[in-house]
């Protein structure tokens, strides 16, 4: 059996990379949402993470991602933004052009307003070992670090994050299933 190696694929110039993941413990259970918005060279320019007492994952997936479109829409000049996210489930949810009754309908239409607006959107599918940051940022939602009951903006990336977004600029290979984050 060959070893796959996986990339973080860096935007195209002039488009942000918003990496967004959601983080479960026990799917329902204490949960967060996290994310990270990037350059087109890599470079931070925020990150975000929240809270949510007990939920699933794919809530908090569709958290990550309104929430991440909210704090792009924030930033001045983001026009072009890649969504990245690693719920294939959450991405067919809010691509569909045909309306499903679902659970999230609410998230899902705020969702769908937010890319009707005078920007450019798409949805990328990416796996998970491409997107660590990302999850690392939905831990510290998910622990409660910085964001309690409220949603917690970085404009400087959280100390224990230096090390994987060193690696995704570097253009460090990861290897399908196998993880550089560390317990936070």
């Amino acid at each position: 059996m060959t070893n796959m190696l996986v990339f973080l694929p860096f935007p195209d110039p002039g488009q942000y990379a918003l990496n967004v993941d959601g983080s479960s413990f026990g799917n329902p259970g204490i949960s967060g949402y996290g994310g990270l918005i990037r350059d087109d060279k890599g470079n931070w320019i925020r990150g975000f993470s929240g809270h949510v007492e007990f939920t699933d994952s794919l809530h908090v997936e569709l958290l990550a991602i309104l929430q991440g479109l909210l704090v792009a829409l924030e930033i001045e000049n983001i026009k072009n933004v890649s969504v990245r996210s690693d719920c294939r489930i959450a991405l067919s949810l809010i691509t569909s052009s045909t309306p499903q009754p679902h659970q999230y309908s609410q998230i899902i239409d705020q969702i769908k307003e937010l890319i009707s607006r005078d920007w450019l959107i798409s949805f990328v599918y990416t796996q998970k070992e491409s997107n660590q940051c990302a999850d690392h940022m939905a831990k510290i939602g998910a622990y409660g670090i910085n964001c309690m009951g409220v949603l917690g903006i970085f404009n400087v990336p959280p100390s224990g994050l230096y090390s994987l977004l060193k690696s995704d600029a570097e253009k460090c290979p990861y290897t399908p299933g196998h993880s550089l984050l560390s317990m936070l």
